[in-house]
């Protein structure tokens, strides 16, 4: 992906979207993620007594 150099291939660059542009701040773009998957979250319908419980167990068994 990176030449010996250390810059960017130019083809791989060019397929590269804005939002991994490195000059842009770790911080904008979190925020712009969060408000994203916000948006994304707000669109669904409301998660059913069944998924609530899978999503519990899964997360308690990443504790293990």
């Amino acid at each position: 992906m990176t030449t010996p150099g250390g810059s960017v291939d130019p083809s791989v660059r060019s397929s590269m979207t804005t939002a991994t542009d490195e000059t842009e701040p770790a911080s904008s773009l979190q925020a712009d993620v969060r408000q994203a998957a916000g948006e994304v979250a707000r669109s669904l319908p409301p998660m059913t007594a069944e998924q609530a419980a899978l999503i519990r167990h899964l997360l308690r068994d990443q504790h293990h």
